[in-house]
């Protein structure tokens, strides 16, 4: 039996679901100090960002569990749009290497004709064997 991914991420679960954000952060942090700042200075628009998220979650989840991404508050080509800008942080010295794949889910988002909708349609090509997945069949 494989182990959940929250165990393979550390060994305290509630922590699992903060390796996204932390990697976030982290990067936040090394643009920062490519700048020559301290990373103390993101503390005030991280706070902000994740009371932002936290604020929109109930959204997504609606979003998700009814399937319709028509009104989007972010739509996937506003996500699109931004990874260029994401990717040029490697001018500055700064790793974007683990950005990469979150960019080609996006990509495949708006390839699939998913541009225009909620950036949550992104669970649908999350979901194997849906058009635009990477995974066309479940691990044994």
């Amino acid at each position: 039996m494989r182990k959940p991914i929250w165990r393979r991420c550390t060994k305290r679960p509630s922590a699992a679901p903060c390796c996204p954000r932390w990697s976030g952060s982290s990067r936040g942090a090394a643009a920062l100090r490519s700048r020559g700042l301290e990373a103390e200075t993101l503390l005030p628009y991280a706070t902000k960002w994740f009371e932002m998220i936290i604020s929109v979650l109930p959204m997504y989840a609606k979003e998700i569990d009814s399937g319709d991404y028509s009104d989007p508050a972010a739509s996937v080509n506003i996500f699109h749009a931004g990874a260029a800008a994401d990717l040029g942080l490697a001018e500055e010295g700064v790793d974007v290497g683990w950005q990469r794949p979150m960019h080609d889910l996006v990509r495949r988002a708006a390839e699939a004709g998913h541009g225009d909708l909620s950036i949550a349609v992104l669970t649908e090509l999350l979901s194997v064997g849906a058009a635009g997945s990477s995974t066309t069949e479940k691990r044994p």
